[in-house]
This record gives structure tokens, sequence and C-alpha cells, in this order.
């Protein structure tokens, strides 16, 4: 979905989409957050399959194990970021704020994971220009 190949990200969507209907008909405890992070994947993506940056799809890869590990310090923090909108804003750096200025009890968790999370997701230009 980051790709710059237009075909790889008809590809990833497509494969996306299958995999949404696989889930439809299985069953396990951590199912409703899976699908809700899958929505709100597919709600981004715009029809002409555009581009998503890096940072976003770093993101959402990283949010699964976390989605699928309800114990995880960080579990209500992301599925709170996940219920907030329908879709991802583009045009902004998601948690960010809330991460690099927490208070909370997790903050040098928190930190961490949004800082490892730039790293991964900051691969060329148009990742950066926020």
């Amino acid at each position: 979905l980051s790709s710059l190949c237009y075909d790889v990200r008809a590809a990833a969507a497509h494969c996306l989409e299958r995999y949404t209907t696989h889930l439809s008909y299985s069953s396990f405890r951590e199912k409703r957050q899976i699908s809700l992070l899958l929505e709100l994947t597919a709600n981004t993506l715009s029809q002409d399959i555009s581009r998503i940056p890096s940072i976003h799809t770093a993101l959402l890869a990283r949010v699964i194990p976390i989605l699928l590990y309800p114990h995880h310090q960080l579990f209500l923090l992301l599925t709170k970021f996940l219920l907030s909108k329908p879709m991802l804003n583009l045009e902004e750096l998601p948690l960010l704020k809330t991460m690099l200025l927490s208070s909370s009890p997790a903050q040098k968790r928190e930190k961490l994971w949004m800082i490892k999370l730039l790293t991964e997701g900051i691969l060329c230009e148009d990742d950066y220009k926020f």
C-alpha cells in the first residue's frame, strides 16, 4: 500500500480484500479488533489506490500484534485510536503528540514504540511532508 508502484499497491489492496473475506468466516477472540483495523485500512484507500505513506502502513503493521494481546500496555490507547475515526488522516503523523507528550504510567513504552515507528516508517520524502 506504500509502494511507489501502482501494480504492487493494487495487488496489496486485493490481498487485503481477500483477507477481510476470509476473516469474516473465522472465529477467534480478537477478531473484532482485527476487523476494525482492516476496515480502517480499506476506508483509507482511495478508489485509485493512491500511495499511503509508509509511516501509516508501518503503524498498521505494528498495531496487529498488540491487538492480538489485550493485556499489552498499549492495547487500550491503540484501540481508542482505531475507534476514533473511520479512516486515517494521511496529512498528520498518527499518535505522535499523544505518545510523545504522554504522562501515563506506560509513557516510556509509548515513547519507545513511537520512536521505533518513526524509524521504520519514514522511508522516502513523501513520508515526512507533514
